[in-house]
């Protein structure tokens, strides 16, 4: 099946995604990050096409992101707040009838997949996970660069500063696309709302963002870590993380950042191919 742009209505949702590869085939879900501009489209270009050849592949557009309803939430306390996003997942994957899957995620993609997975009680049905740089950022100069962005193409080029390693991406070209997206009508607010609350959330985000509290022994699905060599934004997570999950592989992408499924996507898509085709125990 052809690559196909979808929308479905999810708890009174809107929800927007891609969708390409044989619906009988073993079905992969690709989570975008958080950072303003991001959506499914630009964050798995590169990925959905060879991955439908063996998979039927599904990337949902986040609450709040691309083409998905805009939804603005104050009401629960920062800690809480992925609840929702998982809770309107777990609809979406209901309404497309799909009761097990693997999963990719990208930054904040990858990081809500890994904390619901080690979770109690997971909200997700995961077969394996794969997570490219799933960790908030902890560095100063990539939270600055990430939570400075005030529609502008300057703060646009500086959030993608740190996401990429090569100057290619910082091309006006692409920084205009990557605006268009942050611009759309209501994501900036969306976008901004995760990141705001009284001060004591506040205070808890940054505590959370400088030490991973996720309790990754409890994850019990095979997992695969990509990170880049070159990564600024959450620099020595991968090999902390694995290290602490009972089933993980790592693979670092020399050329990379961030986004290295976006940098490398040939070897990426190598790796992530291999991975899911492996028979689990």
């Amino acid at each position: 099946m052809p690559l196909e742009s979808k929308f479905v209505m999810v708890d009174g949702v809107s929800t927007h995604y891609l969708e390409a590869g044989d619906p009988r085939a073993p079905h992969v879900v690709l989570l975008h990050g958080g950072e303003f501009g991001a959506c499914a489209q630009i964050a798995y270009e590169a990925t959905i096409e060879p991955l439908s050849r063996e998979f039927h592949v599904v990337a949902p557009d986040m609450l709040g992101y691309g083409m998905t309803d805009k939804i603005v939430e104050f009401g629960l306390p920062h800690e809480r707040r992925h609840d929702r996003r998982l809770k309107h997942l777990r609809g979406f994957l209901a309404a497309l009838n799909i009761s097990e899957a693997d999963f990719v995620g990208n930054s904040f993609g990858g990081a809500i997949l890994t904390m619901d997975a080690a979770s109690q009680r997971p909200q997700l049905p995961y077969r394996r996970i794969v997570s490219i740089s799933g960790r908030a950022a902890t560095t100063s100069e990539a939270r600055a660069a990430l939570l400075g962005f005030d529609g502008s193409s300057r703060t646009m080029r500086e959030l993608l500063r740190v996401l990429f390693h090569h100057k290619r991406w910082l091309a006006d070209a692409y920084v205009e696309r990557r605006l268009a997206s942050a611009l759309i009508p209501g994501a900036f607010e969306a976008a901004s709302s995760a990141r705001l609350g009284p001060p004591a959330a506040q205070s808890r985000a940054v505590r959370l963002a400088a030490g991973d509290e996720t309790p990754y022994e409890n994850i019990r699905v095979p997992v695969l870590i990509a990170i880049g060599a070159n990564e600024k934004c959450c620099p020595g997570w991968g090999p902390e993380a694995a290290d602490r999950i009972a089933d993980c592989e790592i693979r670092t992408f020399q050329e990379s950042a961030h986004c290295c499924h976006l940098e490398e996507p040939a070897r990426f898509n190598e790796v992530l191919s291999n991975f899911l085709t492996k028979p689990t125990s």
